[in-house]
């Protein structure tokens, strides 16, 4: 059974794109960082899935103001582009395949060889869809998993061995409150659903943190 604990956090994230240099060498030298190239877009991405497929880093989705900024008057853009780095010493690609819509702010987990992607949205919805993303070195393709009980944006998730969790979030743009639902889903089980295994105390909460230590969940949630 997952034991799922929570606290309150306020928190500010930054994404740059890091990756490890070296295992560390002593307790003085927890991380050691180097920085891998930058994506090939001069605006840049947020809200983007990403994670690791059979070796590749994946980077996809995400949204800009690719005009100007949006104190200027500028329009907001979601993406639905693909890029993949297989070699950190490398470049990145941008594939020729693109996700089936243009999406950003959902959760993204890395299980086994493939990529997880999990709702997410645009300016006009919110979306349930979770699917795979496989790469076989050459692209993408995509294999459809159980919708979630509910359109989720703006939420966070962990995986707990075969399990993937997801919890709170909003379930459309024009949202006046956040979801407290928890829902998790075996994606080693024969028969694929997703389960609500709890609500978040005190209320629904989104544009949260999340992290997995063995099999206990402890999620951060910011406060907006």
């Amino acid at each position: 059974m997952l034991r799922i604990s929570v606290f309150l956090l306020l928190v500010a994230s930054v994404t740059p794109l890091v990756a490890p240099a070296r295992e560390a060498s002593s307790e003085d030298e927890l991380f050691a960082w180097s920085e891998l190239p930058p994506l090939p877009d001069v605006t840049g991405f947020a809200g983007s899935f990403s994670g690791l497929a059979s070796g590749a880093l994946l980077v996809a989705g995400g949204a800009n103001f690719p005009g100007g900024r949006p104190w200027d008057g500028h329009a907001k853009r979601w993406h639905d582009r693909i890029f993949v780095l297989s070699d950190p010493g490398g470049e990145w690609r941008e594939l020729s395949t693109p996700l089936p819509r243009p999406v950003a702010y959902g959760v993204s987990i890395s299980w086994r060889d493939r990529l997880i992607v999990v709702g997410g949205g645009d300016g006009s919805v919110h979306h349930d869809a979770v699917y795979e993303v496989h790469w076989d070195g050459e692209d993408v393709r995509f294999v459809d998993l159980p919708a979630l009980p509910t359109p989720l944006a703006f939420g966070c998730g962990v995986r707990v061995g075969d399990t993937v969790v997801v919890m709170g979030g909003i379930d459309r743009p024009a949202a006046s409150s956040c979801l407290d639902g928890v829902f998790a889903m075996d994606l080693a089980a024969e028969e694929r659903e997703w389960r609500t295994v709890a609500r978040l105390p005190g209320g629904g909460r989104m544009l949260a943190c999340a992290g997995a230590i063995d099999s206990v969940i402890n999620s951060f949630i910011s406060i907006s």
